[in-house]
């Protein structure tokens, strides 16, 4: 009787613990200019416990503590590269940063932790990167005003100094150009750490390339942009289902409430051998790829099927995960049932095109609004200063 009261106490505590505590949202810039503020939120429910402590991190690295009880300090602050923490401003939900540099791009973290008898940890975790936009646009060199049928052309595309660095694209009619055409040059990097990009193109002109306003269009293209990944992880203990602690830097559907995490719905309490796994894993954000996981290797497509409940691809889309329950996975301590969703933030777009249409037969004139005339001109010029030297010859010989 001793044992089964401490069993039902224990089981209490427990569910009390799971209920305690909820992180509902922790607010984190996605992207901010090199110098910019930036405001970090952290909202949470203590649902009627006390709370002991509010941690913020960089990369895992505490570097600001709020600490309700401690009076006369109760905000405590550790020196860290890239973090610029206004003190006075940061209380128990937001951390300032009065200014961002390079070294602020990173993983951030939020930790909060209860009073007794509950002692409960929720730990939520996102990105934050730096940009730098570069001052001048794409460049393209090595343009001529003309050039013959079957020649060669080299161009060398250069993008101007920014962070992070710019992957460059050629195109030719808007078809992304062949790998063989691209030369790849080593980035330059100045003393601030920014970076230069370079990438050049070589092909031979061909009549074919042309279109029917007679017209080759080369362009360069580079787009600032960031791969963000954010993950959902549910584990399957014994067969059974247990949500861990986020203490574990693990992200579960059932302690944080964010509409930006992947949602896993359809797990069941407990599962047998043979028994089928039937799960759905949804996100709202546009053209968003999701992603399964068991045990840390991706789930081959044959058990996957993706619906878009919107046709448009506006509303959100899902990724069903169905498999039967084999007994090798009851060979583990856990099984670990992870979704993955990756998206991209564009911050900005850069182009740059040359125009080359045909001249003559046998003459290509090109276009550009970087492209110099000089060359041109300095060919007729050639050609006038030859007429001159050959009537200034015939003169003198007939006196």
């Amino acid at each position: 009787m001793t044992i089964l009261l401490l069993i039902i106490f224990m089981l209490t505590f427990i569910c009390k613990d799971c209920q305690t505590l909820r992180i509902e949202k922790f607010n984190v810039p996605e992207a901010i200019s090199n110098g910019s503020h930036a405001i970090l939120y952290c909202d949470y429910n203590l649902e009627n416990s006390e709370l002991y402590s509010v941690k913020f991190y960089k990369d895992y690295i505490e570097f600001y503590r709020y600490l309700p009880k401690e009076e006369d300090y109760p905000k405590q602050s550790f020196n860290l590269d890239g973090i610029y923490l206004d003190l006075k401003k940061s209380n128990a939900t937001h951390v300032i940063l009065h200014h961002t540099d390079l070294n602020s791009d990173g993983l951030y973290g939020c930790e909060v932790s209860t009073e007794g008898p509950a002692f409960a940890t929720r730990k939520n975790e996102k990105l934050m990167k730096i940009y730098v936009l570069p001052d001048e646009t794409l460049t393209i060199n090595g343009s001529c005003d003309y050039y013959r049928i079957d020649e060669y052309v080299n161009f060398e595309c250069i993008s101007g100094y920014g962070w992070p660095k710019l992957n460059l694209n050629w195109f030719i009619n808007d078809l992304p150009a062949p790998k063989e055409f691209l030369i790849n040059s080593k980035p330059t990097i100045d003393s601030n750490g920014l970076i230069q990009s370079k990438l050049g193109l070589n092909f031979q002109i061909n009549p074919k390339y042309f279109q029917n306003d007679n017209s080759l269009r080369i362009r360069c293209q580079s787009s600032l942009m960031f791969l963000y990944e954010l993950k959902t992880v549910e584990y399957l203990i014994d067969g059974s289902k247990q949500t861990k602690s986020l203490s574990r830097r693990r992200y579960t559907s059932a302690q944080i409430n964010s509409k930006e995490m992947p949602i896993i719905t359809g797990i069941r309490d407990k599962y047998n051998v043979n028994d089928i796994v039937n799960l759905n894993c949804s996100t709202t954000i546009l053209n968003a790829q999701l992603s399964w996981f068991i045990n840390g290797k991706k789930v081959n497509n044959t058990y996957l099927t993706k619906y878009d409940k919107n046709p448009n691809n506006n509303g959100e889309s899902i990724l069903n995960l169905r498999f039967q329950m084999e007994k090798k996975y009851f060979q583990t301590e856990e099984i670990e049932l992870q979704c993955t969703v990756y998206y991209i933030k564009i911050i900005a777009d850069f182009q740059e095109q040359i125009i080359i249409r045909t001249f003559n037969s046998e003459y290509l004139l090109s276009q550009s609004s970087s492209c110099s005339t000089s060359s041109l001109i300095l060919g007729y010029n050639y050609i006038y200063c030859l007429l001159f030297i050959l009537l200034l010859s015939s003169f003198l010989c007939f006196v």
